[in-house]
């Protein structure tokens, strides 16, 4: 496990692309195709979308989607988007308008904003008396003198233990964070645009 050790928060954010569209073969596809595009924005004759008080017609930077066969009312019943069961994963989800995505921006156990100081994030496998396995992310403190953000060391310590306890409250819901799991267990499959090594991420023991 040391070696999958990371350093969090990203030391350089916005040089990646934080988002990444799980279910590809969804149904929610195309666009809604009332909608328009006029000087960079889009419009539609929809009355919903037109604001009485100001007699103007509202405008949106991108239309909203719409799901497959429903617009218009064609193959409603197509099997591609009929599911009975369970789905395999996030990614074999095609029906209904959900679309499943990571965010590494929220999916860090120790990321941004609420985390400001670097630190190691180690992550750590609990298997409990009953046979329940959950995983848990241990922050690591780094004291180097490299890594102090403040003039006077008592700033340092106030943040690095407010830091800590924040760390220590959000342990329960990390158990359960798809994202933080397999940000440490598959970053490559969920989180492709992210190139380790170019953004100040390595491992605690070389």
């Amino acid at each position: 496990m040391a070696q999958n050790v990371r350093l969090e928060p990203i030391q350089q954010p916005g040089t990646y692309n934080p988002y990444t569209i799980l279910n590809q073969n969804r149904s929610v596809k195309h666009c809604d195709i009332d909608f328009e595009k006029i000087h960079e924005n889009y419009v539609s004759l929809d009355p919903r979308t037109f604001d009485s008080p100001r007699a103007q017609r509202l405008t949106f930077d991108v239309p909203p989607f719409q799901s497959y066969g429903t617009q218009p009312q064609q193959n409603v019943y197509d099997l591609k988007t009929n599911h009975i069961g369970y789905y395999k994963n996030y990614e074999s989800i095609n029906g209904g308008d959900i679309i499943y995505y990571t965010d590494l921006d929220n999916d860090e156990p120790n990321g941004g904003p609420q985390f400001f100081i670097p630190a190691y994030t180690l992550p750590e496998i609990l298997v409990d008396p009953m046979g329940s396995v959950k995983p848990y992310y241990i922050r690591v403190p780094m004291f180097q003198k490299n890594n102090n953000l403040y003039e006077y060391s008592f700033d340092q310590d106030q943040c690095e233990f407010r830091e800590d306890l924040i760390a220590l409250q959000q342990q329960g819901s990390n158990t359960s964070n798809f994202g933080a799991y397999q940000w440490f267990n598959n970053p490559k499959q969920y989180y492709p645009s992210y190139q380790q090594n170019s953004n100040g991420k390595f491992p605690l023991f070389q």
